[in-house]
């Protein structure tokens, strides 16, 4: 079973960190990857992602982290 949770562990990281690389590259936006991570099979609770609410935290701290702003034609 530790096998199987840290296969899930890590496939959920990489995910997390692809949505990260795309934001900061700005190939896509806030809304378009809350919507990534909402139909995403991934196991994202491991990485304290539980809700929307969570979801819209950790992409928040990754605008701010980075400065990134987003125009209406994004």
């Amino acid at each position: 079973m530790g096998q199987v949770k840290n296969m899930a562990w890590d496939s959920a990281s990489k995910f997390l960190s692809q949505i990260e690389d795309d934001l900061i590259s700005l190939k896509i936006t806030k809304s378009d990857a809350l919507t990534k991570m909402q139909n995403s099979n991934e196991m994202l609770s491991l990485e304290g992602i539980n809700s929307k609410s969570d979801a819209e935290e950790w992409l928040d701290s990754i605008h701010i982290n980075n400065t990134l702003v987003e125009t209406a034609n994004a």
